[in-house]
């Protein structure tokens, strides 16, 4: 189908949640042919937990900051509304063309040749600059581009250059240029006390400079865990290495402390030795936030595209098995790998309802010298599942009050995630994960439940 959004045309192919409802509809057809039923309450659930994890997947189009997607071919096939916006303000006839960056081709080639997944790029987009990342994603063959608004990050960088230059040039006018520069500007004597402090330092502090005036400036400002690396940057300006750059926080007169990164240089006297260490900073607190939420995002981002991949995955191993055993193992494999556990189990409840029954067993890299076709009384941390269906977890098991039960010759699990299988809200089985590096997650809990249900759609 097609999809039309402000004169941007982008063919859309059908989504595997769309492929696997078809897959599923055969199948019922199939079964229901012989006399079987397949449960479409499940069926329906199943779909939906599918459309929901595609949800999962809408974060470029959430985005608050320009998104793009381009194909190999070099034709944009997404633009979110972030993107939109920035361009209603600087190209409002533009498609999007002008957030490519001019060697735009070369880095299709290199992608063509398979030599490279990752660029940055600053984009000029009349007047206004970006500074984007290029991601190549290779399960869908596009490149994204995530971009950034920095036009006010690089006037603040020209201001400062510009402000080097002209302390160089006329040193006459440095009082003038404090006063005037958009930036941090302090200027200390050769024992580092504050002789200069500019209307961007009284702002960013909140201290004037009559309150400032003389005192030391690791004395005031510093972070105690940062005055030995400060001193030493200092301590090389004088012995005239300069300029010089660096980052550090400035404690406010409020107790809040702001990240400010430094760039130095020094006034000589006539004798040429150093007189004065002038500094010149922009608070970087906002930029470095942004940056890291960017970088979580993308993280959390690219892990949800992972695990509706791998959802899918195991929906179609329900849609094309020829066991249940069958379809179990892939199914435990699958949410074995994304959640990132070594060992585990998939059992079913007994007849009687006392135990379990092993359906596929993976010990890991460990022995386990327990007989598996024995069946687990239902019992401890089982028995909470069983009883509340409900998936729990415990990254400290052997001080649990449940490792007692384990046991001799079975694998030591240090942590623990055990989830329910439940049809028409009874609790037929369970998966049992462990030994996961580092221990489970709530996202973990949340994950293999997901899997619980797909294995219990498969019973049916």
């Amino acid at each position: 189908m097609a999809r039309k959004n402000k004169g941007l045309m982008r063919t859309v192919p059908r989504s595997a949640a769309q492929t696997s409802h078809q897959k599923i509809s055969s199948v019922k057809k199939d079964r229901n042919d012989h006399g079987k039923t397949k449960g479409p309450d499940r069926l329906g659930s199943l779909r939906r937990q599918i459309a929901d994890l595609g949800r999962l997947a809408s974060f470029p189009q959430l985005n608050s900051n320009p998104v793009l997607e381009v194909n190999l071919r070099g034709k944009i096939i997404f633009i979110n509304d972030a993107a939109k916006k920035a361009l209603g303000k600087v190209r409002p006839k533009s498609r999007g063309e002008v957030f490519l960056p001019s060697d735009i081709e070369e880095i299709l080639a290199d992608v063509r040749k398979g030599k490279g997944r990752m660029w940055y790029r600053e984009v000029d987009v009349r007047g206004t600059v970006f500074e984007e990342w290029l991601y190549y994603t290779p399960e869908f063959r596009a490149i994204r581009i995530y971009a950034h608004d920095i036009t006010a990050r690089k006037k603040m960088e020209s201001d400062i250059l510009q402000v080097e230059q002209f302390l160089t040039r006329e040193r006459d006018f440095v009082s003038a240029v404090l006063s005037t520069a958009g930036a941090l500007v302090v200027v200390l004597d050769r024992k580092g006390r504050i002789v200069k402090f500019n209307k961007e330092c009284e702002r960013t502090t909140g201290y004037t400079f009559g309150e400032v005036e003389g005192k030391l400036v690791w004395d005031i400002f510093l972070l105690p865990e940062e005055v030995r690396r400060v001193r030493r940057v200092f301590r090389h300006l004088l012995a005239g290495k300069f300029p010089t750059s660096h980052e550090n926080h400035w404690v406010a007169k409020d107790g809040t402390s702001r990240l400010i990164a430094w760039k130095d240089t020094v006034l000589l006297d006539g004798n040429g030795k150093v007189e004065f260490v002038i500094g010149t900073g922009i608070d970087v607190t906002d930029r470095r936030r942004a940056e890291e939420e960017l970088r979580v995002a993308l993280r959390e981002s690219q892990q949800r595209q992972k695990e509706v991949a791998v959802l899918l995955d195991a929906s179609s191993a329900v849609l094309q098995r020829r066991s249940y055993a069958e379809a179990a193992k892939a199914i435990f494999g699958a949410c074995k790998g994304i959640v990132g556990a070594t060992c585990g189990y998939i059992a079913l409840v007994s007849d009687d309802g006392s135990a379990n029954e092993i359906v596929y067993l993976d010990a890991g890299a460990m022995e386990c010298t327990v007989d598996p076709s024995l069946p687990m009384p239902v019992r401890g941390m089982r028995g909470e599942v069983f009883s509340t269906g409900r998936a729990l977890r415990h990254n400290n098991f052997p001080g649990s009050a449940w490792a007692h039960l384990m046991p001799d010759g079975h694998v030591r699990l240090d942590n623990v995630i055990m989830a329910p299988m439940t049809v028409e809200n009874k609790v037929v089985g369970l998966f049992g994960l462990g030994n996961k590096p580092g221990g489970f997650t709530d996202n973990d809990v949340r994950i293999t439940t997901a899997f619980c249900d797909i294995a219990a759609i498969a019973l049916l």
